[in-house]
């Protein structure tokens, strides 16, 4: 399996020929630095069970669907 990586999209071939988009996650201190807090900040939204963005956890390793991410900024637009 070949793994290739653009900016957002992570592209899976297989040894037999076989294709796979998944779309690249994005990291708590990248999602801190979009929304321009503190990483300690949204970790904090998520074990208060704060509206937090919509996350994943892996082991103690969390992470963010950019598009995900995306929509729950919107919604938080046009809740205002």
């Amino acid at each position: 399996m070949r793994l290739r990586q653009s900016k957002w999209i992570l592209r899976l071939e297989t040894k037999h020929g076989g294709k796979m988009e998944l779309e690249a996650m994005l990291t708590e201190q990248e999602v801190a630095e979009i929304l321009r807090v503190k990483k300690q900040t949204i970790a904090a939204w998520r074990c208060k069970g704060k509206d937090c963005p919509p996350h994943v956890k892996f082991g103690q390793r969390v992470l963010y669907s950019k598009k995900a991410l995306l929509n729950w900024i919107n919604q938080k637009l046009e809740d205002k």
